[in-house]
């Protein structure tokens, strides 16, 4: 094989045939039971875990792309999740999570100091 032959391209492992995207695409376009929201964020979800096979993101993000508030995208996911079209895996946000304790040392430290006084 030429070196060119053995370059693995990013683009072409897709984990969905294109066959399978297009019909799963029509298939969330003309479905009558779901709301338009509902519909746009299938959609959005199933464009973002085109490479990989899962999305990982934010409801800030999708509502930040769609323009409205988080909570709308939160009961969009809720929904189709409901439906079994989606499944929804919660991880913690390790750096979130550390801000925390440090937020909490650095107000205990402050107390700390004020009894001190």
């Amino acid at each position: 094989m030429t070196g060119a032959q053995q370059d693995n391209h990013p683009q072409d492992n897709h984990p969905f045939a294109a066959d399978d995207l297009e019909t799963a695409y029509l298939g969330i376009g003309v479905s009558r039971n779901l709301s338009v929201l509902d519909k746009n964020v299938a959609t959005a979800l199933l464009i973002l875990s085109e490479r990989r096979g899962s999305a990982s993101g934010s409801a800030c993000k999708l509502a930040e792309g769609f323009g409205i508030t988080e909570e709308r995208v939160y009961a969009s996911l809720r929904r189709l999740e409901a439906r079994g079209l989606i499944k929804v895996i919660y991880e913690p946000d390790i750096a979130a999570l550390i801000a925390q304790g440090d937020d909490f040392r650095a107000n205990r430290e402050r107390l700390g100091d004020d009894e001190e006084s």
